[in-house]
């Protein structure tokens, strides 16, 4: 089946859009899939076994970008065009079945049930999706192994906006207790390169040689690292939304995001959140998604503290029932 697969140019939003891809694995062994996707998240997909091509989309004035994929793709015929982006374009090429995101028509539940409310609307034979996955790279996964060495608590500190960072001080408070409960693991700092000054903030704080730091661009090695590691914690991020699709057992921390719709997504997963709900929050004299406000200070370290303690006492009590546990891919071992 040859795709035409449109998806965000958001890394959250390109990740949970894996639970299509994952899905029409699952029902077709000969997929022949181009991925079209904005540059952050593309090199996430270079793994996929049928991905055949990328086309990286950078935005242009006066929507140029359209015309220039337009360009590329209209020579082929397509079993099945897929438009996250909700554009037009798919009634411009030859295919046998459009699915088209609009906003307006499905705007119930979590976003991968959104999803799920795209396809059922369109003419495509496609059962409920599957959970968002990704794939990874045996050279990044074992690289990742050769540094992992201990169980790990990945830890992304930072977020695409400061309105919704949880504080650099509860995080050390955090990772102080951390520390001192689990003598045998170690954390791992999670950030993009522009991000370091959080993250050698927390760093210095701490002054351990079990807090390792991940300051990478290559989200492929990244997925890796992050599939090692026995358990997530961080903000509504797209790390966040990475490691629940590795199956890692993930600690969401919502405060002015929807944790309804972008909750890291499946049955291993925790939310917490501010005591406020999002539309109370908006509400709020002064409120703006452009300012440099935190909101995430009302969420404190002791209730975080108590949900993370939790979820890594459950994930490390089955992770020590496994026999393999050195040869053991921890991304896609844990269910």
């Amino acid at each position: 089946m040859k795709i035409l697969f449109i998806t965000s140019s958001r890394l959250g939003d390109a990740v949970l859009s894996t639970s299509i891809l994952h899905t029409l694995e699952k029902h077709d062994k000969n997929l022949d899939v181009t991925i079209v996707s904005g540059s952050l998240p593309a090199n996430l997909f270079k793994a996929i076994p049928f991905c055949k091509k990328i086309i990286v989309m950078k935005k242009k004035s006066f929507s140029r970008h359209w015309f220039q994929l337009w360009r590329k793709v209209y020579r082929s015929k397509w079993d099945m065009i897929i438009d996250l982006r909700g554009s037009l374009i798919s009634y411009t090429l030859r295919s046998s079945v459009r699915i088209r995101w609009r906003a307006c028509s499905f705007d119930k539940g979590h976003q991968v049930e959104r999803l799920q409310q795209m396809i059922a609307a369109s003419r495509a034979k496609i059962s409920e999706l599957a959970a968002p996955k990704l794939w990874l790279d045996p050279v990044h996964v074992a690289k990742a192994k050769s540094i992992l060495t201990s169980p790990t608590l990945a830890v992304a500190p930072t977020a695409n906006w400061v309105g919704k960072q949880w504080p650099s001080q509860y995080y050390i408070e955090i990772l102080e207790k951390f520390l001192k409960t689990y003598p045998e693991a170690d954390a791992l700092l999670v950030a993009a390169p522009h991000e370091s000054a959080v993250v050698k903030t927390i760093q210095q704080s701490l002054e351990s040689p079990r807090i390792k730091i991940l300051l990478s661009a290559d989200l492929p090695y990244v997925a890796a690292a992050l599939g090692q590691c026995d358990v997530f914690l961080g903000n509504d991020s797209g790390p966040m939304h990475m490691a629940a699709a590795l199956n890692i057992p993930t600690l969401g921390l919502f405060g002015p995001s929807d944790d309804t719709r972008y909750g890291p997504y499946g049955p291993n997963n925790k939310i917490l959140r501010i005591p406020q709900k999002l539309n109370e929050l908006e509400q709020t004299p002064g409120f703006s998604y452009q300012g440099s406000t935190c909101y995430m200070e009302g969420l404190k370290p002791d209730d975080v503290w108590n949900a993370l303690s939790n979820l890594w006492e459950s994930m490390h009590a089955k992770v020590t029932q496994l026999a393999d546990i050195a040869v053991w891919s921890k991304s896609q071992g844990v269910s």
